[in-house]
């Protein structure tokens, strides 16, 4: 899905046609700002996809925040809750393009879950290990899981989020 309104409620996180990846704050009034422009990777803004951007994600918290684009990319954020803005993390280069991404809690971990096109696995990259569990991966780590019951690389489906 091209927009994802963050964990408040007043924040919209969309993604672009042109490769750009937007957050608009919107007041009680209706009456929208946009709080977060594309800019340079220098950490004070979020990145450019040199393609369409497909698809964008909010954590369930709100504290991360992922883009993804036909270029191939996954863009990785950190979000300020005080100052409202994102601080760049890291870019995850995928071997086709990114057509859907989650976060979830699994693994002991915050992940984000990625599905690409013509790829039979998704792409679990782990965030953020919660100290409540025992953590089965550690954070950074990207973990392959095959969709397919017996293993086998074809892919006769699409996963959307």
């Amino acid at each position: 899905r091209p927009s994802r309104v963050a964990a408040d409620g007043a924040q919209v996180l969309v993604s672009c046609m042109d490769g750009s990846v937007r957050i608009f704050h919107f007041a009680a009034n209706g009456v929208g700002e946009m709080l977060l422009e594309p800019s340079e990777a220098d950490g004070a803004g979020v990145l450019s996809h040199a393609k369409f951007a497909t698809t964008c994600a909010w954590s369930p918290k709100g504290d991360w925040l992922a883009s993804a684009g036909r270029d191939q990319n996954i863009h990785i954020y950190r979000w300020s809750h005080e100052g409202g803005g994102a601080k760049f993390e890291k870019t995850v280069q995928c071997s086709g393009a990114p057509e859907a991404l989650v976060f979830v809690d699994c693994m002991g971990c915050l992940c984000l879950v990625a599905s690409v096109r013509d790829e039979a696995s998704l792409l679990y990259m782990a965030l953020e290990v919660h100290l409540a569990q025992e953590p089965r991966m550690q954070t950074g780590q990207v973990v392959k899981v095959n969709m397919n019951e017996k293993g086998d690389q074809y892919v006769s489906f699409a996963v959307l989020d």
